[in-house]
């Protein structure tokens, strides 16, 4: 029996789950691409791709690909 997913609450209110998948680092935009559609296919909810990363590109395509009620910034 899988456990249930656990949250963090941050300071706006918002939650997110407490697992999730990490896009720093990512050297290959295509790779990392694919990953985020899949992890999006399979119900993660929680996606890290923060500007800093420089991997913005692939923010652009998770934007265009989630729903805004999915976005947190």
């Amino acid at each position: 029996m899988a456990e249930e997913i656990r949250f963090f609450k941050l300071n706006t209110g918002a939650k997110i789950p407490s697992v999730g998948l990490g896009t720093f680092q990512a050297e290959n935009p295509g790779a990392l691409a694919k990953a985020a559609t899949t992890a999006i296919k399979v119900g993660y909810g929680h996606i890290d791709c923060a500007s800093s990363y420089g991997n913005q590109l692939v923010n652009l395509f998770i934007f265009y690909l989630v729903s805004r009620s999915f976005l947190i910034s």
